[in-house]
Parts: structure tokens; sequence; C-alpha cells
């Protein structure tokens, strides 16, 4: 029998929309899927047109977030993760549509190379009259898609993208206290735990809805990597906390260079910030005093000639 694929979507007031999600994913030309609708509280009708569903298709399966667990997309991600049964896991969007072909050209990368841990593709977005193809993606066809070159920026994916073998996920879950960059948060940490290199397909598979009212706070780049802020590097230093004794010093090296560029990179730096102080921390502990205190004049005077030499040389 061909594996299962369990397709896991948090909603919050999407009964106008998500039967267009559902719909799009009965298409699958892949068929053994179960798609897990987790309610994060909604007040409209979701219940119902997910009822609907499920009379006609024993695959949809429609739970609420438990009340014990906190609100929010991050809980409702993690509460159909632990009830899902499928070898392969698929994050998805209640707003957003699949491609008929979607699971199954995704699913035939995994199968023929049972070394390859995920896989990732490409998505444009839309709204009521145009389509809006994302550059972003172009890189990948250069580099993998791999811890480091994710933590360097390198290569990019979104969440409805990526299809991973769920024993690869093992206890990683999303951050629950995290109230933006939780996406990001949690790609680092799995990521942290895989060797092996993921495969890109340079294919436009999912269609993102672009609306006021979309799940995401960033219009045309979800968690918009090209703009620092201090809740971006929150999630980073969350994610570098969790996963910095478990891993590499190569990896670690990677991660703290990251956010040594974020912090420069802020347009109004304090240096009694908290985030700051953390990372000067981390930058002491593993690189030693001469780096560490480069990194101090670098951000102090960071509008110096001299500035951008310093952190490189703090980054070294």
């Amino acid at each position: 029998m061909s594996p299962r694929v369990s397709i896991i979507i948090p909603t919050y007031n999407r009964a106008h929309l998500i039967g267009e999600t559902l719909d799009s994913i009965r298409a699958q030309t892949y068929a053994h899927w179960e798609c897990i609708v987790v309610d994060d509280g909604s007040t409209d009708e979701t219940k119902l047109v997910l009822q609907k569903y499920q009379e006609q298709d024993a695959r949809f399966i429609y739970v609420k977030r438990p009340e014990n667990r906190p609100k929010g997309g991050n809980a409702a991600r993690n509460y159909g993760f632990e009830i899902c049964a499928g070898e392969f896991v698929q994050w998805f969007d209640s707003d957003d549509l699949m491609h008929p072909d979607f699971l199954q050209k995704k699913i035939v990368v995994l199968l023929d190379g049972p070394s390859i841990p995920f896989v990732v593709s490409r998505t444009e977005n839309f709204n009521t009259t145009e389509t809006f193809s994302l550059k972003k993606y172009d890189n990948n066809l250069k580099r993998a898609p791999n811890f480091a070159n994710y933590i360097k920026g390198i290569v990019y994916w979104m969440t409805p993208d990526f299809l991973i073998r769920k024993d690869k996920v093992g206890s990683i879950t999303f951050d629950e206290e995290l109230t933006s960059g939780q996406e990001t948060n949690f790609f680092i940490k799995v990521l942290s735990n895989i060797e092996e290199s993921g495969t890109y397909i340079n294919e436009t598979l999912t269609k993102r809805r672009i609306h006021d009212g979309s799940i995401r706070s960033e219009l045309m780049d979800k968690e918009n990597d090209d703009i620092i802020t201090n809740s971006k590097i929150t999630s980073w230093l969350s994610a570098y906390n969790t996963i910095k004794n478990d891993i590499t010093k190569a990896k670690r090296k990677i991660l703290v260079n990251r956010l040594i560029n974020f912090i420069y990179h802020l347009n109004k730096t304090n240096q009694g910030d908290s985030n700051f102080k953390k990372i000067r921390k981390e930058v002491f502990l593993q690189k030693g005093f001469l780096k560490g205190f480069a990194f101090i004049l670098a951000i102090t005077f960071k509008n110096s000639k001299g500035s951008y030499s310093l952190v490189q040389y703090s980054k070294s």
C-alpha cells in the first residue's frame, strides 16, 4: 500500500474559504492522504462546512484545539501532528490551494530516494485579480535545501512547500509562546537535526491567497526575510537556545553569525536590549574575547567607517 501523507491545517473563521482548500486536496492525484483540520476556536460556520466534507470523504478529520492548549496556529499545528497517522507530514493553510499533483510530485521524490528527508516546492501568491511569482525561490536551483543554506538565507521556502518524513520531525514542535516567526523557528530546529539535504522541485505547486485577513503577518513574503525586527531576532534566539547544546560547533557558528548580522542591520540597536545582551554573551562564549569585543565595537560605532570590518572579524 502507498504510504499515507498527513495534511495538517490550522484554521480560524475560514468557513467562506476553506471549502476551496479542501476541494483542492480532494482533487489530488495521490489518493492516500488524511487531512486533519484543527479548529482554533472559530465562531463562524467552519464546523458545519467540515462536517459536510467528512460525510462525503472519511479522509477529512475535523478536531478542535484542546482547551488546555494556548490559542493560536502553533498549538493547532502541534496537536494535529500529535494525532496524525501518516508516514509523511504536510502542513498547509486553510485559505491556500494545492495543484492537483501537489502530493504526487513530492511523494515520488521521497519514495525514489529513501535517504532524502524532505522535499520543497514553489508557491505563488494570488488575489482576486492577479497572480504574483516569487523570485526568492530561484536561489534554490543553485544551492541545496539544508541547515547551513537555510540559516544563511541562501535557500527559501514557505511552510506549505515543505513535505517531510514524520520520523525526521520527532519530538520537535512549533513554539506555542511565539507570536511571530514561529515557522522559521520550527524549521531551524528541524533542520538542525538533519544531516542530509532535502530536494527542491522547481514547480509552483501551491497558490497562496493574499488578503487583509490572511493568516500571515506580511503581505507578499511570509515572515519577510529582508526586514529585521526584534521579534524576528527573538524567534531565532529561541530556536538557537533550544538546540545549541545538541548541535555541532560549526552549526552554532553559522547561527551566531546570522544573529550578529541581524543585530548589525537592525535599524535601531539599543545595547540595553535583552536580545543584544543575549547575542553578545553567545559571541563571547562561542568566539572568544577578541571577537566578542570587536562585535561590541561594531555595534557601538556601526555608523563609522570601520564598523563593517569589525563585524566581519567577529564572524570569522
